[in-house]
This record gives structure tokens, C-alpha cells and sequence, in this order.
């Protein structure tokens, strides 16, 4: 979620070279990836015939990927999410009768939530994005359902869940925007909506 790696590779010369993502055997891309090159892509002068690095063709059909926590997993899945704080687990009952939902336990804070990284070849620049989220909020002492204040600003304890676009840019001296991307609507139900909208530019 917030760290970063590179990684450092001496190459007999005068080859070509394909560079690949792999995960338990299978290639991969990594969405949170960002691509930075010292040479324009295949411009590594007399020492290298070609180097190319293979992202694979994206998956665009869902922007955000499971967002029903693994419904017709058994047992529910959290795949790709990831969490900021707080914890993450799949469970039993989600909303209009899905068999399951994402639960971020434990959290005692606006900053505590869930995070997953977009398929940024997926996002088209000028296209507007709408967001649509069921979400159910109880106590963490007992819990109960929690009806928040919808009105409330981000200074306000009862002030209700809240979903926030981070975009970066940059590898080694990254810069951070963060901008609103939904609300919640509503909270006296057991499943409130969260909603907003983006436009890519």
C-alpha cells in the first residue's frame, strides 16, 4: 500500500530481454506498479538489442475489482482489497441478499478503512465514474447498528463513512492528491448507500 522496491539486475549484453510479474507461477501485472525508465523503452543503446517489459492486456471489467467479497466463493474472499487499518475478513450476510461482505473490524477512526489499488489502464481520462457503495456501521463495543450523522463534517465523532480517491505520481519522490469520491446518503437503514462520482482528467 505505501511502500515501494526496485529492483537491480546485471544482464549479459548485447541480448534481447522480455521482464515479467509472476505469482505462484502465473504472470501477473501489479496494478500498483509504476514504470520508470533511466532510457526511452527499447533505447538502451548498442548493449541491448531489445528490452520489453510484459504488462499484459488489462482486465477492465470491473474498475473496482470484488466488490461482492467473493460471492460465489465458499466462505467469501478478500481478494484484491487491501486494508489501511483496522483488518479485513469476508463474512456471512452482505446487502440485498448477497451471501457475503467485506468487514474492516476494529476501527476506531476516519483514517481506518479499505484499499485497493485501481487498474489506472483501465481509467479512461475524460470519463466520468460513478461510485456506489452499501455500507453497514454498528458499535464496536456491542455492535449494534450505528446511525451516523450525515450532515456531519470530518471534525464531527458521528460523522458518517466517507470513500476518498488517492492518485500518485512520481517513483522516487512521489507526490499524493487526494480527492472525495463518495458519501453516504443515508444511515437509519441496517445497509446505508454511499455514493459520489469522478471524472478523470
Amino acid at each position: 500500500w505505501g511502500s515501494r522496491t526496485s529492483l537491480f539486475v546485471a544482464l549479459p549484453a548485447g541480448g534481447s530481454y522480455t521482464a515479467k510479474f509472476t505469482l505462484d507461477g502465473v504472470v501477473i501485472w501489479p496494478t500498483f506498479a509504476d514504470t520508470s525508465y533511466e532510457d526511452e523503452p527499447n533505447g538502451c543503446g548498442p548493449d541491448f538489442a531489445s528490452f520489453e517489459i510484459d504488462k499484459l492486456d488489462p482486465l477492465c471489467d470491473e474498475l473496482i475489482v470484488n466488490g461482492n467479497a467473493g460471492d460465489d466463493i465458499v466462505g467469501g474472499s478478500t481478494v484484491p482489497w487491501q486494508v489501511f487499518a483496522g483488518g479485513i475478513e469476508a463474512v456471512e450476510g452482505g446487502a440485498d441478499g448477497t451471501a457475503y461482505s467485506l468487514m474492516n473490524g476494529n476501527s476506531r477512526g476516519r483514517w481506518y478503512g479499505l484499499v485497493q489499488h485501481l487498474d489506472t489502464r483501465c481509467v479512461v481520462e475524460g470519463q466520468r465514474y460513478v461510485l456506489n457503495v452499501k455500507v453497514r456501521l454498528t458499535t464496536h463495543d456491542d455492535g449494534n447498528l450505528w446511525v451516523c450523522n450525515v450532515s456531519g463534517s470530518s471534525s464531527d465523532p458521528a460523522s458518517c463513512a466517507s470513500a476518498t480517491m488517492r492518485y500518485s505520481y512520481g517513483i522516487t519522490d512521489a507526490t499524493h492528491e487526494y480527492d472525495p469520491a463518495g458519501v453516504m446518503i443515508e444511515s437509519e437503514n441496517e445497509w446505508n448507500t454511499l455514493t459520489g462520482e469522478f471524472t478523470v482528467s
